[in-house]
């Protein structure tokens, strides 16, 4: 920020916003309780029964505030705060309004309880409180949807449950990342809606796009990652169904790296950036594109060499063996012992002391480390077997060819 005195109000805001909004991840209510009462903030709803609703995702991109550009927000969100409050007090109920900051965005969080002239249901006046933030002044323009759903929970009561409230509204709140548009979320709401889909199914049907990804067309490789996405996972708002494909899809990306080096690079995104679905399967969609244009005329492995070879890349200087592999990529070991010589021209115990030994010339040549050393940091079981495969491979002791390197 820069330097000058900022405004009384825009202080006040900041405190009665910002800094609650931390205290609601503290575990102890006592201290919730006690920051309120003792910076004089003015909480309006009943503690005895009460109901917490928050906006939807909306980021704000600002490089950094001057007084100017804070007063003007702050200005911006209190006429806001006006006209909600007048929605609230006209449905008959009272609460307060906090501008939360959530995962680098700012999202309106209101706690609010029935007075005794109220004559509608929490969700009917969440219903109407949501219709009148939509017809607001935006004061923080963003980039893709803006506040479109709202997530509702409740009733609650007591100082302790504020964390509870706060955390199960966040909870609903994921389901505008898998595209419901429109409605004020509730638990019912997701209970009728969502189609169960467990992370194993993903595990499964991931597995049959690998195996596409590496033998098939990209039509074929496009139309596996939208069938996931579009019939598995957005109709069943489970962020671990979304978190398994994740996972799953970087592996693959790691396994085409390693695999292909120099030849295959991913234009990686952190898994926050993502503000939809569907924004991560047009990413996806992309990163397919990127791979099979890359790999274009070049032989590619079957998914089984291509998860061992991962591994093994990755793993050569440990305890390297058939069984273990096999276990890995979840084949026989007879039949992926006959695929591995079949592609790769060589066995895996040939293929891994080939890698070994390359580890163990790069340590020979850039380091002064004894033989012990070399051999433990490049798989070999022991010196000795490390000079004697070395001397057999090469044709030269290990510390005769570091001396002529």
């Amino acid at each position: 920020m820069d330097e000058g005195l900022f405004r009384k109000k825009d202080t006040d805001f900041i405190r009665d916003n910002t800094i609650i909004n931390y205290c609601l991840y503290n575990d102890d209510h006592l201290f919730l309780k006690s920051f309120v009462h003792n910076n004089g903030i003015e909480l309006e709803f009943n503690e005895k029964e009460y109901y917490c609703f928050m906006t939807g995702t909306h980021r704000k991109f600002l490089d950094s505030y001057t007084r100017q550009t804070l007063g003007r927000g702050v200005d911006d969100m209190l006429v806001i705060y006006e006209q909600l409050t007048d929605e609230m007090l006209s449905c008959g109920y009272v609460g307060n309004i906090l501008l939360a900051k959530v995962d680098n965005s700012k999202q309106i969080v209101m706690f609010i309880s029935p007075a005794q002239t109220s004559g509608i249901s929490p969700k009917e006046a969440a219903d109407r409180l949501f219709d009148r933030y939509r017809r607001s002044k935006d004061p923080y323009p963003g980039v893709g949807p803006k506040y479109m759903s709202t997530s509702f929970s409740g009733p609650y009561s007591g100082w302790e449950n504020m964390h509870i409230a706060f955390k199960d509204v966040r909870e609903l709140n994921d389901l505008i990342f898998f595209g419901v548009r429109d409605i004020v979320i509730t638990e019912q709401y997701r209970l009728k809606t969502a189609r169960p889909c467990d992370t194993l199914a993903v595990f499964i049907n991931f597995r049959r796009f690998l195996n596409i990804v590496c033998a098939g067309t990209l039509k074929q490789a496009l139309h596996q990652a939208d069938a996931i996405i579009n019939d598995l996972i957005a109709p069943s708002y489970s962020m671990a169904a979304f978190n398994a494909l994740f996972v799953s899809c970087e592996d693959m990306f790691s396994m085409f790296e390693t695999c292909y080096p120099d030849k295959v690079l991913i234009q990686r995104r952190k898994y926050d950036s993502f503000n939809s679905l569907e924004d991560y399967r047009l990413y996806l969609r992309e990163q397919l594109k990127l791979i099979f244009s890359q790999l274009h005329g070049l032989k590619r492995y079957p998914p089984t060499i291509l998860m061992a070879l991962s591994y093994i890349n990755r793993s050569y200087a440990s305890d390297i063996s058939l069984i273990r592999i096999s276990e890995y990529v979840y084949a026989n070991p007879s039949a992926f012992s006959s695929e591995f010589n079949a592609v790769m021209g060589e066995s895996l115990s040939e293929y891994v002391t080939k890698l070994r030994l390359e580890r163990a010339k790069e340590l020979l040549k850039s380091t002064t480390l004894n033989m012990s050393q070399i051999a433990e940091q490049s798989g070999f079981t022991s010196a000795k077997y490390f000079r004697e495969v070395f001397k057999k491979q090469m044709g030269i002791a290990p510390q005769a060819w570091r001396e002529s390197n």
